[in-house]
């Protein structure tokens, strides 16, 4: 582990069982630094990802000197495949990040049986405290990476990268001392890679864009007493809170019901963070976020398609259709009732057929 010691977060991080446990600014700036570690010597390196993912987690993956590659996600549960995986695949890839999407666990061990010898990066960020067949999602990978954050499921701010292999605590190194000062990015290179997705013009502004905010992408750890304090608070009553989550998300479900709408299951081992539907039109997603706006109701419409901000065909082209809504702490039973009225007042939502994702109204 890096210099930032405290008992009680050793204490908390040490679960993932990983030899190697390093903190940073945020969740991003640890995907960089796995990625930077397994590829930093390839120029020609591809890394898979998942196709709806935050923004930031592909910026990571660019400043990193990788080219992205994307995977494309399950309707019903936002997260990448076997299938879909196996599919990305070629001679240039060098690692696989894979993501709990919303809170949905991934089954880890079988993408590993598609890929034996890729190394598998788990983004943990919104899975921690959930599992898949009994193991701890954050141990799945050969990288973990976690991020902190009062919107995330562990608070606080930072990041951690958690790894095993000794071949890469050089470069981790390396690049974490670089925090301090400018990290390294190799800017040649990753204007060259966007030049493969995309035309002149807009690889250029993609450029400019990271230029101007790589600085708060890459950062060092925040190591203030009340900082680290609040993150070990927050990772020991994680398992009780993602219960409650759960049991959430579960009530929301049920109270939804009968709406024309893709209503994601809740299995055993998922640690929801937004519980997202997907509502048969663009239209009619905008028109529900609007009306709940009104009636002052949180909720949102994360993620875009990332292959289509690329300016790619959506590998996903239904993420316009997502809905997000807040099952954290302070989220009340009256939240979902009133959530539940709001959406049925649309009219073109309540019909009496089950909604299957693909078809519209």
């Amino acid at each position: 582990m890096n210099e930032h010691r405290d008992l009680a977060l050793d204490s908390q991080i040490s679960t993932l069982g990983f030899t190697q446990q390093i903190l940073c600014g945020r969740g991003t700036t640890a995907i960089w630094l796995a990625v930077r570690a397994l590829t930093a010597n390839d120029e020609a390196a591809e890394v898979i990802m998942p196709d709806v993912l935050c923004s930031t987690a592909l910026d990571g993956v660019i400043l990193a000197g990788a080219v992205p590659r994307f995977a494309a996600v399950a309707a019903d549960r936002f997260t990448v495949t076997p299938e879909s995986i196996a599919a990305a695949i070629t001679p240039k890839t060098r690692a696989i990040l894979v993501a709990h999407t919303f809170g949905h666990g991934v089954n880890i061990p079988a993408i590993r049986a598609v890929a034996p010898r890729i190394p598998i990066i788990e983004d943990a960020v919104q899975g921690i405290g959930g599992s898949v067949h009994g193991q701890l999602i954050g141990t799945l990978g050969d990288v973990s990476i976690l991020s902190f954050h009062p919107t995330k499921l562990i608070d606080g701010h930072g990041g951690l990268l958690a790894f095993n292999d000794a071949t890469m605590l050089a470069q981790v190194t390396a690049d974490v001392a670089s925090l301090a000062d400018d990290p390294c990015v190799g800017w040649e290179r990753v204007l060259a890679n966007l030049h493969t997705l995309l035309p002149g013009a807009a690889a250029a502004g993609y450029v400019a864009q990271l230029r101007a905010t790589y600085r708060t992408l890459l950062k060092q750890f925040d190591a203030t007493h009340d900082n680290v304090a609040r993150i070990a608070a927050s990772w020991r009553s994680l398992a009780e809170r993602v219960s409650a989550r759960n049991q959430k998300a579960q009530l929301l479900r049920d109270r939804l019901h009968g709406l024309a709408s893709s209503l994601p299951e809740i299995r055993v081992g998922d640690a929801i963070w937004r519980y997202t539907i997907t509502l048969p039109s663009a239209i009619l997603a905008r028109r529900a976020v609007h009306a709940l706006t009104r009636a002052r109701l949180i909720s949102t419409q994360l993620y875009p398609s990332l292959s289509g901000l690329l300016g790619q065909v959506p590998m996903t082209p239904f993420t316009d259709r997502f809905v997000n809504f807040w099952v954290d702490e302070p989220i009340t039973e009256d939240y979902f009732e009133r959530v539940a009225s709001v959406l049925k007042d649309l009219k073109t939502l309540t019909i009496d057929k089950t909604y299957k994702l693909g078809t519209r109204i």
